[in-house]
């Protein structure tokens, strides 16, 4: 055989396997296993071969792939298959006593791919009659060498789009967030003070008007991958924005949010507070849940309480949310605030903690409610940890005048 031919079969199926993968930002492990099998036809031509995968997890049956398979392999062995594997360069089996092959070839070759350490996957070419030439498995290690490289330029490739991909998703995260918060607050008496600069892209806030002159605020803090978390922000959205025009209770709300969320088959879990405010009756109903706060300060006994419920909605069916419903009057505040804040870790060691925060509520409330929230933010940065603390810090204020 003439040298030329044989390194030209070897040449066109380098070119075939470059051709098929190079034009595709992301190629999965089974497309590069197809493209290899197909790109291997232009080399093999009359002789038989097979694709030895090693599987996933360690301890399964590695995977044969390639209408020779049963033929060149017919017993399928777990230990005679792994054997295979163990190659790390080429291998050539001059009299092949049938262990690993079909006893009906007499030669056979082993050509293993592989990334930076174990063979990814071996390919096995067998011959019954005659002898591999000294060229042929030549030309079969330099096609090695091809396949080994497309191999781990596609790894890299891969992971490169991979956080590119995850780059994307985030920064689509993080504008959903912004774009839900757009809206400005009506009036001094509420307001929202945010600071989402560790770009985590979890917390939500938002306040509605409702139909008696009041208003319905929303926290809220998405524990979800990103792509979920996406999903998870403007769902809140619409689904407080229909909760705002009826007359359903904060806790009502947040049960059947827990109903919903449980019912999806992604995994969110959300903590939440609800403040209905009915301007009229001058009555707050609130509902807090997981790890977001509320504290309310009466202005007549000049104390600070706080609500807190462990439980976030999404984690169980059996869910009860903690309420208040409370009648208010002329400087009352209802502050809302999630983990950001009271988890922050302080100079010291400890936490920030929910009662320091009342506590700051309390020495301050006669600021405004965009004052407050402000007072509020400075003092815990003033106090935390810098090379600790990466949350979103959310804070939501109703003051009543």
């Amino acid at each position: 055989m003439k040298r030329s031919i044989v390194y030209e079969r070897a040449l066109s199926a380098v070119v075939q396997l470059e051709k098929e993968t190079c034009a595709t930002l992301s190629v999965s492990s089974h497309q590069f296993i197809e493209a290899v099998y197909r790109s291997f036809e232009q080399f093999a031509r009359e002789d038989s071969f097979c694709m030895i995968c090693r599987a996933q997890n360690a301890g399964a049956m590695p995977l044969v792939h390639g209408e020779a398979a049963g033929e060149l392999c017919p017993s399928g062995e777990r230990d005679a298959l792994r054997s295979l594997l163990a190659h790390s360069k080429v291998e050539v089996v001059r009299s092949n006593d049938g262990s690993f092959v079909s006893g009906k070839y007499r030669t056979y070759m082993v050509i293993p791919v592989s990334g930076k350490k174990d063979v990814f996957f071996c390919i096995v070419i067998a011959r019954a009659k005659g002898h591999f030439k000294d060229v042929e498995i030549q030309a079969a290690r330099l096609m090695q060498i091809s396949y080994c490289q497309a191999f781990r330029s596609i790894r890299s490739r891969n992971k490169k789009v991979s956080a590119l991909a995850e780059d994307t998703r985030h920064h689509m995260l993080l504008a959903t967030q912004a774009i839900a918060s757009r809206e400005k607050e009506k009036g001094d008496q509420i307001a929202r003070t945010m600071d989402w600069s560790a770009g985590i892209g979890s917390d939500f806030a938002r306040s509605w008007q409702t139909a008696d002159g009041g208003a319905l605020l929303v926290i809220a803090d998405v524990t979800a991958s990103d792509a979920e978390r996406l999903t998870a922000l403007i769902y809140l959205d619409t689904w407080f924005s229909l909760y705002s025009r009826s007359t359903i209770d904060a806790v009502k709300i947040l049960e059947r949010l827990n109903a919903d969320v449980i019912a999806r088959s992604s995994e969110w879990y959300i903590s939440a507070v609800i403040i209905q405010w009915d301007a009229r009756k001058k009555i707050i109903n609130a509902s807090v849940c997981g790890n977001a706060f509320l504290v309310f300060f009466a202005h007549e006994e000049m104390e600070s309480s706080i609500i807190s419920c462990d439980q976030a909605a999404g984690v169980s069916r059996d869910f009860t949310a903690k309420s208040v419903s409370q009648a208010v009057t002329s400087g009352d505040i209802v502050c809302a605030f999630t983990d950001g804040l009271s988890c922050t870790l302080k100079r010291n060691g400890d936490l920030f903690g929910m009662e320091e925060i009342g506590e700051i509520v309390k020495k301050h409330y006669y600021l405004s409610a965009k004052d407050l929230g402000s007072k509020i933010l400075s003092s815990v940065e003033e106090k935390e940890e810098k090379t600790n603390n990466r949350d979103d810090r959310t804070i939501h204020i109703l003051k009543i005048e």
